[in-house]
C-alpha cells in the first residue's frame, strides 16, 4: 500500500515561503514530483490519502522554515482542499476521493464497519481561518484560501458528535433519532461524503440521506422548508432516497 497527504498534491517547492507553515516531513518536492503523485492516485499506485495531522504549539512553529518543528495540521482542511482542487477541477471523481480518504484506509487498518459518516454541504464555500479551527494546532499553509465543502454534521457509531451552527462546536453525544438533533440549519443540498462502513459512495450517500430524512426532516421542514427555491424532499428524490 501507499499513501500521500493533501499538501503534497497541491504544493511544489516553488510555493515554499520562509514560514514554518510550510515545514513538514517529508518536505514539499518539485512540480514533477507533485504531478507524479497525482498520477499515482489516479492509476492506483497510491491507494490512500492521510491528513498527516501534526499539531504544534505556536512557539514550536515560530522559528522560521529551517528551525521550527516539522508538521502541520490537516484534519479540518483535508477534504475541502482536495474536493476544491482535485474533484472540482476534474482531476479525480468525488467517489475516488471518498475511497482514498475513507474506504481504503478502513480496509487497510481493519476498522470494523460502523454507523459512522459525515454530511457535507458541497455548495457552501469558506475562507480558511486557523483561528476558527477546533484543533489547538493552527500551523498550515492554506490560510486565506477560498475552499468549497463545509462539514455540517458528524455521526460516529450512531451518535451525533459534531454539528455546524453559527459557531462550529462539538456537542454532547446523543443517539441518532433522539428528539434533539439541532440540525434545522442544514442545507437542502447536503450530501454524505465520508461513509466508513465499507459500502460504495452512492450507497453511503443514500444511507446518510435516509438518516437525515428519518431523524431530521421534521426539524428541517419547520425551520427551512425551502432553500434557494428547492425543498428538501426534492433533493432526496434526486438522490433516489425512498
Amino acid at each position: 500500500t501507499c499513501e500521500t497527504a493533501p499538501h503534497y498534491l497541491i504544493f511544489c517547492d516553488e510555493d515554499l515561503q520562509e514560514d514554518a507553515r510550510f515545514k513538514m516531513n517529508p518536505p514539499i518536492r518539485s512540480e514533477e514530483d507533485r504531478l507524479a503523485l497525482i498520477e499515482g492516485i489516479k492509476d492506483g499506485t497510491i491507494d490512500m490519502i492521510a491528513t498527516d495531522h501534526a499539531p504544534h504549539s505556536a512557539q514550536e512553529k515560530s522559528k522560521g522554515l529551517e528551525h521550527s518543528a516539522f508538521g502541520i495540521v490537516g484534519i479540518e482542511t483535508a477534504f475541502p482542499i482536495l474536493y476544491t482542487h482535485l474533484v472540482q477541477k476534474g482531476i479525480i471523481t468525488l467517489e475516488k476521493l471518498v475511497e482514498l480518504l475513507t474506504e481504503a484506509p478502513r480496509k487497510r487498518i481493519g476498522i470494523k464497519q460502523s454507523n459512522s459518516f459525515t454530511v457535507w454541504d458541497l455548495e457552501q464555500s469558506f475562507t480558511v481561518d486557523p483561528d476558527a479551527f477546533l484543533s489547538k494546532g493552527k500551523a498550515q499553509p492554506f490560510t486565506g484560501w477560498q475552499l468549497n465543502g463545509v462539514c455540517m454534521l458528524t455521526v460516529c457509531d450512531g451518535k451525533v458528535v459534531y454539528e455546524k451552527g453559527e459557531e462550529s462546536h462539538f456537542i454532547k453525544t446523543h443517539k441518532v433519532g433522539e428528539e434533539r438533533c439541532g440540525t434545522g440549519d442544514l442545507f437542502a443540498s447536503i450530501i454524505a461524503a465520508d461513509a466508513v462502513n465499507g459500502i460504495d459512495f452512492q450507497k453511503s450517500v443514500r444511507k446518510a440521506s435516509a438518516f437525515v430524512k428519518k431523524s431530521m426532516l421534521k426539524s428541517i421542514e419547520m425551520n427551512i422548508p425551502k432553500k434557494n427555491g428547492v425543498c428538501f424532499e426534492e433533493i432526496l428524490h434526486k438522490l433516489k432516497v425512498d
